[in-house]
């Protein structure tokens, strides 16, 4: 079988798009399996080789420089297929690519045309950022590049229309993770709702904990922040709401958590999950997050945001309900889901099942096989 290479110099070395549902399937497969990632050893964990990227001390240098000392490491393995996952490590694949003429694949994660954009994350130059890795991203692919994998058929689009061949491989559950039957948290006396992920202000942090304070006021209930604040401040302001509204008690904030906690403790606990995007970015509304399909998998209906890919796959399986993200009508939402206990149970099975039946890594993972059995065969 095949010897493959993934490479990133930004996720975490047990990402679990990248090494849990990537690498490990493909190792299970029969390829060969490299991984070259941030971490402090050498280590063949489930099949998968891990190659010590060490550590940079600063954003700068890990921008900069260790894109290009990722392609060094990488070459060195003699692999017969690259797959690399960071808009930073473009060029480096590219000059990768005209070293070892061996197929280089790029996963793209995000819509990073419009991340790249982001003047709150890159400044006013972000605009002009944005437009210039558009114009290396689309030369890179139709010339260089044996294809991209991203994550929804809407991402997929924006590669379509620029003749560049791409395949979908979503952020879906993997069907063991899936729950024999709706999570237990349906039955509670006190039901959680969830708000997992990245914890800040575009994810709804301040008109959850309002709404929660509204309903809680005639429902007993509780809510479960799970997950990591993203900027200090905003953890500070988020504390300081919930003493105000004296929701000490019902309002755990903790985590982030390791996977296997998240979902074999956490998510089965929970009555309902949100996943909320309040100033949905052109990023958001194409995409869809892990989160969305592991609370599907443990049977939890959904509340999301107006405006998005999300949105569309709850309303086309009845699996959760849609809100206009304000705190009143985040409140309606989690109110008729505690007052319609069947209905919201049945929410929960329609988004297990959508899991099980279309929405799994399995069936996403097939489009990889496919994808590198063509360019291996090209090449």
């Amino acid at each position: 079988m095949p010897h493959v290479c993934h490479i990133t110099t930004v996720h975490p070395v047990f990402d679990t798009r990248i090494f849990v549902r990537e690498c490990c399937s493909l190792a299970k497969a029969g390829y060969r399996v490299s991984l070259v990632a941030r971490h402090d050893r050498n280590e063949t964990k489930n099949g998968v080789e891990i190659i010590q990227l060490p550590q940079p001390e600063t954003k700068i240098q890990r921008r900069l420089l260790w894109p290009w000392l990722a392609a060094k490491i990488a070459a060195r393995t003699g692999a017969d297929l690259f797959h690399f996952h960071d808009p930073e490590l473009m060029p480096a694949m590219q000059a990768l690519s005209a070293a070892v003429r061996k197929p280089v694949i790029w996963d793209a994660h995000e819509y990073y045309v419009d991340v790249l954009g982001d003047e709150t994350l890159y400044g006013r130059g972000g605009r002009v950022f944005s437009r210039v890795f558009n114009a290396v991203e689309t030369a890179a692919c139709r010339l260089q590049f044996g294809g991209v994998v991203t994550v929804s058929d809407d991402i997929a689009e924006h590669y379509r229309r620029r003749g560049v061949k791409v395949v979908v491989a979503g952020n879906y559950a993997e069907r063991s993770i899936v729950a024999d039957h709706i999570a237990p948290g349906h039955d509670a006396l006190v039901p959680i709702f969830s708000n997992s992920g990245w914890l800040h202000e575009d994810r709804g942090l301040t008109p959850v904990l309002r709404a929660f304070a509204q309903v809680r006021k005639n429902h007993p209930c509780r809510l479960g922040m799970w997950g990591k604040f993203t900027i200090p401040a905003q953890e500070q302001a988020a504390r300081a709401l919930v003493d105000e509204l004296n929701l000490s008690g019902p309002v755990e904030i903790g985590g982030p958590y390791p996977r296997e906690i998240y979902l074999g403790e956490k998510i089965p606990s929970a009555f309902a999950s949100l996943a909320l995007f309040i100033n949905a970015t052109e990023n958001n509304q194409l995409g869809a997050a892990n989160r969305i399909f592991e609370a599907w998998a443990k049977g939890l209906p959904l509340i999301t945001s107006e405006g998005t890919n999300t949105a569309k796959l709850v309303r086309r399986f009845h699996a959760g309900l849609v809100c206009d993200n304000s705190a009143a009508d985040i409140a309606r939402c989690m109110e008729y889901l505690l007052t319609h206990r069947d209905e919201a149970r049945r929410m929960g099975e329609n988004g297990r099942q959508a899991v099980l039946k279309e929405y799994n890594w399995e069936s996403a993972f097939e489009n990889i096989l496919s994808l590198y059995d063509e360019v291996l065969k090209k090449k």
